[in-house]
């Protein structure tokens, strides 16, 4: 069985500036800042994650850290999130990789941010968030997704696709696709995040799907595609 690091968060006050696996705040480069542009809006894209990749984990890769970006502006929406190759999200591998979108040099960009109720207002308020992890290793089943399952009963689609669970997050593994077999890369290609936005205490704009992260063969690219 192919073994996944199940993702557990734990929210912090003071930021993270190490090279480590975190969610929100701001990214930590290795090498010099890259962050990625909207190729339709041209504003920064938001920034979600850095994913710390261990050679236990990825033992042909290269590049030790990956930086995942998403175009998320609460005043300009912008379409094309959910494709690989659209510009409008990006993982940044460094040193080494590659990006397939244009970068800028921002120190501080727009990054992750949870609902909270404000005392006396009616609607929740969006505030910044940023999150450590604890990664539990678990064996993983083989890639599956709900179109090619067929007719199954209740018990093993909830075996398979248990919601009320963070199972569909994690880092390495297999993918678990909501629709049809969808890869960025010609196969083989390994999965490197896949997050569940019903299963994280943070927002994110994934039409209440899946981000799936995947790593080319030769382990210098990485893109990021969604499903629901």
């Amino acid at each position: 069985m192919p073994k996944k690091w199940t993702i557990r968060y734990k929210e912090v006050d003071e930021p993270i500036n190490e090279h480590v696996t975190k969610f929100g705040g701001q990214p930590v480069w290795v090498d010099d800042i890259q962050w990625p542009i909207s190729r339709r809006g041209g504003f920064p894209m938001r920034f979600l994650c850095q994913i710390r990749l261990e050679n236990y984990m990825f033992p042909s890769v290269k590049a030790r850290m990956a930086y995942v970006f998403m175009t998320d502006d609460y005043d300009n929406y912008i379409d094309f999130t959910w494709e690989p190759d659209g510009g409008e999200n990006a993982v940044i591998l460094q040193p080494g990789g590659s990006s397939i979108v244009e970068t800028k040099e921002i120190v501080d960009g727009p990054s992750l941010t949870k609902s909270v109720k404000i005392p006396g207002e009616k609607y929740l308020r969006q505030k910044p968030c940023e999150f450590a992890v604890e990664l539990i290793e678990e064996d993983d089943i083989e890639f599956v997704s709900i179109d090619s399952l067929g007719d199954i009963s209740d018990e093993e689609y909830d075996e398979f696709y248990d919601r009320d669970t963070p199972y569909q997050t994690k880092i390495g593994g297999s993918p678990f696709f909501m629709k049809d077999e969808e890869f960025p890369f010609e196969v083989p290609t390994a999965l490197l995040m896949q997050l569940d936005e019903n299963a994280a205490p943070f927002t994110l704009n994934f039409a209440g799907g899946i981000g799936m992260v995947f790593l080319s063969k030769d382990g210098d690219c990485a893109k990021m595609l969604l499903q629901y």
